[in-house]
């Protein structure tokens, strides 16, 4: 988890299962030399089943509300889970997102929105997703003719997204008006002419 005070964190396994880990004890033993880890720290503190046996690899947690996990699965399911830090009860959600045809290649937290965040997928596609609705998204937009394999949120212009498609293209996703793909030179070309072209 991206909080200083939380020492969680999730992996994907082949099984489709995604396992929450506590490593406060790991995190401990760098610190003091000698700490003995104790077995309990050696397992999941959680395991989420969402995806049945479908395995994934997109994850990403909030940075806005501590607890809040997405994963994104190869059938282009995404689940939410929700873990409690107060208390370390894990709220799985067992209804999925849907929409997208193929799987989920990369999951992001709006970095300012509680309740928002962005997926790409196989499927050519980004959408934008409000959490009040799952089966729908907010926003969508076929953004190349291969896979969108990485998105990342601009932290600084906040209606901006990063994309990273195959053969190494990155384009500037804005969510102004109408939603626009520049080419990262045609996105050059327009900040540094002063939007015009």
């Amino acid at each position: 988890m991206p909080q200083r005070d939380q020492q969680v964190a999730a992996t994907w396994a082949d099984t489709g299962k995604v396992h929450l880990w506590d490593l406060s004890s790991h995190i401990r033993a760098l610190d003091q030399p000698g700490t003995i880890i104790p077995e309990s720290a050696k397992k999941p503190i959680y395991t989420i089943e969402s995806h049945g046996r479908c395995e994934g690899f997109a994850m990403d947690w909030s940075e806005t509300v501590p607890g809040r996990l997405l994963t994104g699965d190869l059938n282009g399911k995404i689940y939410m889970t929700t873990l409690n830090c107060a208390t370390g009860a894990v709220t799985p959600d067992r209804v999925p997102f849907v929409g997208h045809q193929s799987s989920i290649e990369d999951l992001q937290w709006s970095p300012s929105e509680k309740g928002v965040f962005a997926s790409c997928s196989a499927d050519q596609t980004v959408r934008i997703w409000d959490i009040r609705s799952k089966k729908r998204a907010g926003l969508e937009a076929k953004v190349h003719n291969s896979d969108v394999n990485v998105i990342s949120w601009n932290k600084y212009v906040l209606f901006f997204l990063c994309l990273f498609r195959l053969f190494s293209i990155v384009s500037i996703f804005s969510l102004l008006k109408d939603i626009r793909v520049f080419a990262i030179t045609d996105f050059l070309y327009l900040y540094f002419m002063g939007g015009k072209k």
